[in-house]
């Protein structure tokens, strides 16, 4: 019986790090790529979103992109 608890909480864990690993990736990718339009690489790509919050985000991160790459310095 405790063989069986310590199986069940090793994959747990294991499902949970994968699920917390994609919820992540997606933030991670935007994230590097916010910094880079902040470091001024105006034509820097942003990664394809996924899900319905990342999808939104996305939107707004690639309209303030353009935004900024319409201005005249």
């Amino acid at each position: 019986m405790t063989l069986l608890v310590l199986l069940l909480s090793v994959a747990a864990a294991g499902a949970a790090f994968a699920f917390g690993r994609a919820l992540a990736a997606p933030i991670e990718g935007l994230t590097r790529s916010a910094e880079a339009i902040a470091e001024g690489e105006r034509h820097a790509l942003l990664p394809p979103p996924s899900g319905r919050e990342v999808r939104r985000l996305t939107r707004a991160f690639e309209s303030m992109r353009r935004s900024l790459e319409d201005r005249h310095y």
